[in-house]
């Protein structure tokens, strides 16, 4: 008997993928069937609902590891994680400019505190991962300098 090549197309039920498919082996068999040789290989993988996502991602940080300054307003337990992960977002930036200006934003909109405590708030910065060094232009003068302009 001749091998024949031909195109195989799987449809999942609705709503699935199809995950870990490297190769199927399709013969015919002697009744025209199709006959799948690696079927325990082929497997489907239920779509994620957003609920089932968020179900999964921790909605809480222990408190000695959040940012210390987030505005008390915040009572949602999800806020205050999406402002966390701003504030370690912004610690990544590359200019100490850009890093101030954002925190005066965060600032402006309530969602952290202004601090007086320029030490404070450089020293909970750096916890978060703000770059140490005058050869990165992240001194503590360079802090000083530009956040005493956006607390006032």
């Amino acid at each position: 008997m001749s091998e024949k090549n031909f195109t195989f197309n799987f449809n999942a039920p609705v709503g699935q993928n199809i995950a870990n498919v490297e190769r199927m082996e399709v013969y015919m068999d002697k009744d025209g069937n199709l006959q799948v040789m690696n079927a325990e290989q082929v497997s489907t993988q239920s779509e994620t609902t957003p609920q089932q996502v968020e179900q999964r991602t921790p909605t809480s940080i222990p408190e000695e590891d959040c940012f210390k300054y987030i505005h008390y307003y915040i009572e949602d337990e999800k806020e205050r994680m999406r402002v966390h992960k701003a504030i370690c977002h912004i610690v990544k930036l590359p200019k100490m400019q850009q890093v101030i200006d954002a925190l005066k934003e965060l600032m402006d909109t309530k969602r952290i505190m202004r601090t007086i405590k320029q030490e404070a708030m450089l020293a909970e910065l750096r916890r978060l991962g703000l770059p140490d060094g005058s050869t990165t232009g992240f001194s503590d003068n360079n802090f000083f300098s530009a956040y005493k302009h956006i607390v006032g």
